[in-house]
């Protein structure tokens, strides 16, 4: 698919851990919750393959990668986008982004982004605000991984 040029939403969040009793993959300093900065952790030890720096245990999560998938680039609206995850891996984050023809803000919202149910990947919708003639695309992207049981 041909990409668009222009301005882009970007809407990142994270999954977080629920609290537990036992400390879950992500939690470094075991407080029952994987914080946004344990994540980060998480994902540059993943792309730097880093195995142990004392800080928290890299066996939890590992292959991340980004998948992206992208609506159709016309005028209609609402638009869906789903970021599948390969077999295997689970979405450990991800987000969406609008793009506008022309490089120009347009009346297009994120509506929704969010992991799906059985966390095999991340779902965004967008709509027109104001009817535009302006082509224009979401974008779902989600950062999927082999994560530990």
């Amino acid at each position: 698919m041909k990409r668009v040029a222009g301005v882009a939403l970007v809407v990142m969040l994270g999954l977080v851990a629920d609290g537990a009793a036992a400390q879950c993959c992500g939690d470094c300093n075991g407080d029952g919750a994987v914080t946004i900065n344990e994540l980060v952790t998480g994902v540059n030890r993943a792309l730097t393959g880093c195995t142990d720096d004392g800080i928290c245990s890299a066996a939890g999560v590992r292959g991340l990668e980004r998948v992206d998938f992208s609506s159709l680039a016309d005028s209609t609206s609402p638009k869906m986008a789903f970021a599948k995850c390969p077999s295997g891996k689970k979405v450990i984050a991800g987000g969406a982004k609008v793009f506008m023809a022309g490089d120009r803000a347009g009346p297009v919202a994120v509506k929704a982004s969010f992991p799906s149910d059985a966390l095999d990947g991340w779902a965004a919708t967008a709509e027109e605000m104001v009817a535009t003639d302006a082509k224009w695309f979401v974008t779902a992207f989600a950062l999927c991984a082999t994560v530990a049981p």
